[in-house]
C-alpha cells in the first residue's frame, strides 16, 4: 500500500517521430489517429517519407481507412470523428 510521500519514476521513451496506420483494434495507441496522410504512402517494404496534416477539413469520401474502423464509410466516419475532432481534424 502508498503512503502519505511514496513515489516512483517512470521512463517514457521519446520515439522516433515515425507514424504507423491507425488499427481501431490495436493496443499500441495507433489505436489513436493524429493525423491525415498528405499523399498514399506505400511503407509495406520499410520506413518512407510523407507529409502528414494535423489539422484541417477532409473530404470524408477521399480519405483511405483501414478496415477496422468499420464496414463502410458511415461506420468508419462515426468512429473517427470523435477521436480527430478534438484534434481539430474534421471529415466532412
Amino acid at each position: 500500500d502508498f503512503v502519505v510521500g511514496d513515489g516512483f519514476d517512470i521512463t517514457v521513451a521519446a520515439g522516433d517521430g515515425t507514424f504507423i496506420k491507425s488499427v481501431k483494434t490495436a493496443v499500441d495507441g495507433s489505436q489513436y489517429p493524429v493525423g491525415i496522410l498528405v499523399d498514399a504512402v506505400d511503407a509495406s517494404g520499410g520506413s518512407k517519407v510523407g507529409g502528414i496534416y494535423r489539422q484541417g477539413q477532409f473530404n470524408q469520401n477521399g480519405i483511405v481507412y483501414d478496415s477496422s474502423w468499420g464496414g463502410s464509410l458511415a461506420l468508419a466516419v462515426a468512429a473517427l470523428k470523435p477521436l480527430l475532432t478534438p484534434l481539430s481534424i474534421y471529415l466532412r
